[in-house]
C-alpha cells in the first residue's frame, strides 16, 4: 500500500513537474523590450502553470533588432545599399554598424551621428522607468560594447569624390558590467 501511494505520488509530482511548467522564450527584440520595461515574471504564466522559466536567447534577440533596423533604414536609402544596419561579434563582445543616412541625401552627417550619441547618453542616464520609446537605445547600451557609424559624402555630379568615415559611439557596456561584477551575455567572464 506505501508503495502504491509512493509511486501515486512520484506520479503526481512528474505530470506536475511536465504540465505545470512553462518556459518564455525572449527572442525576439520585442520581446526583449517588453521584458525590459515590465521584469516581472507574473506577465509569462499562462494560468494552469505551476513553475515559468524565462529563457533569453540573446543572439536570436539581436538578430531580429538588426533586421527591424536594417529594414527600417533600407526603406530610407531606397535600395542604393545592401545593407544598412549589421551586427559583428557575439553577444559577449558585440558591435552595432550603422549606415549614417545623411550621405545619399546630401546633408551633413553630424545630426544622423548626435541623435545616436544622445540616444545613448539619454539611455545611460536615465533613472526612471523605462517607456517605448527608450527600448531601442536601452536595448543598445545593453547588448553591444559600441556603435560604430559609417559615414559617406561626396557627389560625383559636383566632382566631390566620395569619402568614408567612421564615427565610434562607445556605450561603456563591459565598464558596467565589470564595475556590477556581472557577466555579460554569452560570456564566461564578468566584463569581457
Amino acid at each position: 500500500m506505501i508503495r502504491r501511494i509512493a509511486r501515486l505520488g512520484v506520479a503526481l509530482l512528474a505530470a506536475i513537474g511536465v504540465v505545470g511548467c512553462y518556459n518564455h522564450r525572449l527572442d525576439t527584440f520585442e520581446k526583449h523590450c517588453d521584458h525590459l520595461m515590465d521584469v516581472s515574471l507574473k506577465k509569462y504564466e499562462p494560468f494552469w502553470s505551476v513553475f515559468t522559466i524565462v529563457s533569453f536567447h540573446n543572439d536570436q534577440v539581436l538578430d531580429s533588432l538588426v533586421a527591424s533596423l536594417n529594414a527600417t533604414y533600407m526603406k530610407k536609402f531606397e535600395g542604393r545599399i545592401d545593407r544598412a544596419v549589421w551586427r559583428e561579434g557575439s553577444p559577449a563582445a558585440g558591435v552595432l554598424h550603422v549606415t549614417n543616412l545623411s550621405g545619399l541625401f546630401e546633408i551633413e552627417p553630424e545630426p544622423f551621428i548626435e541623435g545616436w550619441r544622445q540616444g545613448i547618453e539619454k539611455e545611460l542616464a536615465r533613472k526612471s522607468p523605462m517607456q517605448v520609446g527608450d527600448c531601442l537605445f536601452a536595448e543598445v547600451t545593453l547588448m553591444f560594447h559600441a556603435v560604430p557609424v559609417q559615414s559617406t559624402k561626396g557627389d560625383l555630379t559636383r566632382g566631390i569624390p566620395w569619402t568614408d568615415s567612421v564615427t565610434v559611439l562607445p556605450t561603456g557596456r563591459r565598464e558596467r558590467f565589470a564595475k556590477q561584477g556581472m557577466k555579460l551575455p554569452g560570456s564566461s567572464k564578468s566584463g569581457e
